[in-house]
C-alpha cells in the first residue's frame, strides 16, 4: 500500500508531507525547500495506515489543510477541520457564495454557542458566523431568496447571504419535531404542531395543523417537496407517507408499506419516484412509484457487506449516481439507473457516522470526528 498526502498550514506557510509505504510511515515537515524527514516502521502495513490517518488528523486539528486537485476517483480532494466536538449535528450546504459548514462551538451551564464556517471549495476560510441557537440539524439553500433556511434545534431560521442577517420563521415547537425542504419556488418547513408553505417570490405563507406522535421513545417526522414544487411528502406515522397538494395543503394520496420510521425522503426521476431512508425496520433505502404508490426496485441497492444499515444517502444533480454511507464511513457508489455497484470507498476521519451530499460534482462529507471533506466521485 502506498499513499501520500501534502498538507499546508495557511497561517505559517509550513508544509507536512506524510507517506504510507507498506509498513513504513514517512513524515516530511518544514518550509518549502527546507524540510526535515523522519521515518518509522511498524509491525504491519495496517498499523502504519492507522498511524497515517492519526498523524493527518493531528495536523488538521492544528489548522493544516489537505488539498489534492488531482485526486483519484473515491479519494479526497479536500480535508478541513472546522472544529472539534460532537453534538450529533453534521450539517453543511453549498451555495454560490461558498460552502457553509457546521462548526461545534462552546457549551456551558449558562449558555451555548454554535457557528457556521463559510469556505471556498479550495478550503479557504471566508467567514465564521455565530448562530442564533445551537444545533443546526439541517440546512438548505434557496436561490430565489439568496438565503439559507435552517432547522436550528427545532426553530426554523432564514439566513440572508447578502445582508448576513438571521430571521426566525417559527415559534418554539410543542414537541422536538421539525423538518425543512425546498424547491426553487417553494419552501416547506414544519415544527410541531404546524406545517408551513412559503411561496416564492413573495411572502405568501400558508399553514396546516399537523401532529407529532411519540412512538417507542422517538417521533416519526419527516418531509420533502417535489422539484416542481407541487407535491409535499409528509411522514408522521410508521408505515405511511401522506402526499399533499402544495397549494391547498390537502391530501392527494397516501403511500402505505411495511417500512418503519422514515428519516429522509427525496423526489427523483421527474418527481415520479420517492426514495426514502428507513430507521429501525430495514435501516435501508426504498423506492416508491408515485404513479402506482407501490414499492419498486425492491432488493436493489443493498450493500454487499454484513451490515445492511444505511446511515445517509446522496444523489447527484444529474441523478446518475447514488452514494450510500454506512457506519464508520464505509460507503458504496452505485449507478442509480442500473443499480450496478461501481465501487466501494472509505471516508477518512469518521468514527461512526457522517452527513453526505453532493457539492456540484464532488461528494461533500461532514464527519462526527469534526472533519469536512470533498471527494472525487466520477
Amino acid at each position: 500500500m502506498y499513499k501520500t498526502h501534502l498538507l499546508t498550514d495557511p497561517a505559517s506557510g509550513k508544509i507536512s508531507r506524510i507517506t504510507w509505504d507498506n509498513d513504513r510511515l514517512i513524515t516530511e515537515t518544514g518550509k518549502p525547500g527546507k524540510t526535515r524527514q523522519t521515518e518509522k516502521q511498524f509491525a504491519t502495513a495496517a498499523e502504519a495506515g492507522q498511524q497515517f490517518e492519526k498523524k493527518e488528523w493531528e495536523l488538521l486539528k492544528k489548522g493544516h489543510l489537505f488539498r489534492d486537485d488531482n485526486a483519484a476517483i473515491g479519494q479526497p480532494c479536500l480535508h478541513y477541520c472546522p472544529g472539534l466536538g460532537y453534538t450529533g449535528a453534521l450539517s453543511f450546504q453549498d451555495t454560490p457564495n461558498g460552502i457553509y459548514v457546521y462548526k461545534h462551538g462552546s457549551y456551558t451551564q449558562t449558555e451555548s454557542k454554535d457557528f457556521l464556517v463559510q469556505l471556498l471549495p479550495t478550503g479557504e476560510l471566508l467567514d465564521t458566523i455565530e448562530l442564533p441557537e445551537s444545533l443546526p440539524w439541517n440546512i438548505v439553500y434557496n436561490e430565489t431568496l439568496r438565503s439559507l433556511v435552517m432547522d436550528v434545534d427545532h426553530y426554523i431560521y432564514q439566513y440572508n447571504l447578502d445582508t448576513k442577517t438571521f430571521t426566525r420563521l417559527t415559534p418554539a415547537a410543542d414537541k422536538p419535531a421539525s423538518f425543512i425542504a425546498a424547491s426553487k419556488q417553494r419552501i416547506v418547513y414544519a415544527v410541531d404542531p404546524q406545517l408551513y408553505v412559503w411561496d416564492l417570490p413573495g411572502n405568501t405563507i400558508r399553514q396546516r395543523t399537523i401532529e407529532a406522535i411519540m412512538v417507542n421513545g422517538s417521533i416519526p417526522f419527516a418531509g420533502a417537496i417535489s422539484k416542481d414544487g407541487n407535491t409535499i411528502a409528509f411522514h408522521n406515522t410508521q408505515g405511511e407517507i401522506e402526499l399533499l397538494d402544495a397549494v391547498t395543503l390537502q391530501p392527494i394520496s397516501r403511500i402505505s408499506g411495511d417500512f418503519n420510521t422514515v428519516a429522509d425522503m427525496q423526489f427523483i426521476e421527474n418527481d415520479r419516484t420517492l426514495i426514502i431512508r428507513e430507521t429501525y425496520g430495514s435501516w435501508g433505502i426504498r423506492f416508491y412509484s408515485l404513479d402506482t404508490l407501490q414499492e419498486i426496485k425492491a432488493g436493489a441497492f443493498i450493500p454487499p457487506g454484513y451490515s445492511k444499515d444505511i446511515l445517509d444517502f446522496a444523489i447527484n444533480e444529474e441523478e446518475t449516481l447514488l452514494v450510500l454511507e454506512q457506519r464508520s464511513g464505509r460507503s458504496y457508489v452505485y449507478n442509480l439507473q442500473t443499480a450496478a455497484l461501481l465501487y466501494e470507498m472509505k471516508l477518512d476521519h469518521c468514527v461512526k457516522n457522517a452527513e453526505i451530499r453532493f457539492v456540484k460534482d464532488l461528494l461533500g462529507v461532514r464527519t462526527d470526528y469534526g472533519c469536512f471533506s470533498l471527494y472525487r466521485i466520477s
